[in-house]
């Protein structure tokens, strides 16, 4: 088995009532399926960060 403590920790945190950010949805997800994709995906990213996304 493989574990880092995460549940130990959360449980933790519940007990001493730490309210953690919640995360903010998506607008938007990539998914590339090949070499040619991830290049282009890349560009996709770079225009959308480029204008505040």
């Amino acid at each position: 088995g493989f574990g880092i403590g995460l549940e130990r920790i959360l449980l933790i945190l519940e007990d001493q009532k730490v309210e953690l950010e919640t995360a903010k949805p998506l607008d938007v997800y990539f998914v590339a399926l090949g070499e040619e994709a991830d290049i282009e995906i890349s560009k996709q990213l770079y225009i959308l960060r480029s204008q505040g996304f």
